[in-house]
């Protein structure tokens, strides 16, 4: 029997520390959820330990020869990123994909920054009233004008057909390069309109402002190494 919540997380080595928090938050707040971690580069030995703080842990490897230290910049003309980076932020909606067509009753995927602070119950209800949702930014430039960082789904025909068609737009704008993936969203909500039901997900469902009353915390940008908020959530779960 399908598990009742998948929650899908990348990471990579330097982002295996904070997705052991992730787990650690589900195991404390959302214990029935399933964790279903894509691990890109990470040996089976360092990853283990994530099925030691949340039992209901499925593990992924993949192998992908990536360079880390060539820098490029985001189409924001701000963002830093690596060929390392952009893969491991375009490789969700393909991930998101391969968990529909297994059968997953709702996949919630997350960034591996990502605290969950409160029983996902309501999160649940509210992806089950649509074929996906995602935090929706109407006034922001066409690349940010869905948040990328948490996306609800349910394996429906349109929801597949979403994916497979943000994919193919995703590789086309280009798979390593950042934002490619939230702009390719955004393009594929315009094209299937009617077709596809797109519910948007509140900030206490993606927050990086870090209200007290929110269900999810996502470490955004530079606040999961700056803000003292999520570092002192974070340390609570270590």
């Amino acid at each position: 029997m399908p598990a009742e919540l998948t929650v899908l997380a990348i990471a990579d080595p330097d982002f295996l520390p904070r997705l052991e928090v992730l787990a650690a938050s589900l195991a404390r707040n959302t214990p029935s959820a399933h964790l279903h971690a894509c691990l890109v580069n990470v040996a089976p030995a360092d990853a283990e330990r994530l099925r030691a703080v949340h039992r209901h842990t499925e593990l992924q490897y993949e192998w992908v020869a990536l360079d880390a230290a060539h820098v490029e910049i985001g189409l924001d003309g701000v963002t830093p990123y690596t060929e390392k980076g952009g893969y491991c932020v375009n490789r969700r909606g393909r991930a998101i994909l391969d968990l529909l067509h297994a059968g997953c009753r709702r996949v919630l995927f997350v960034d591996a920054d990502t605290i969950v602070r409160r029983d996902l119950g309501p999160l649940c209800e509210l992806i089950d009233r649509h074929d996906l949702v995602i935090h929706k930014r109407p006034e922001a430039p066409e690349f940010m004008r869905v948040a990328g960082g948490v996306i609800g789904v349910r394996p429906t025909d349109a929801a597949i057909e979403f994916f497979t068609r943000a994919l193919a737009r995703i590789d086309a704008i280009g798979n390593r390069k950042f934002f490619s993936d939230q702009l390719a969203f955004h393009l594929t909500i315009e094209e299937l309109a009617g077709r596809v039901g797109v519910g948007h997900l509140p900030k206490k469902f993606v927050d990086w402002d870090f209200d007290e009353r929110s269900f999810i915390w996502v470490g955004k940008g530079r606040r999961k190494h700056e803000n003292p908020q999520y570092l002192a959530e974070e340390r609570s779960y270590v």
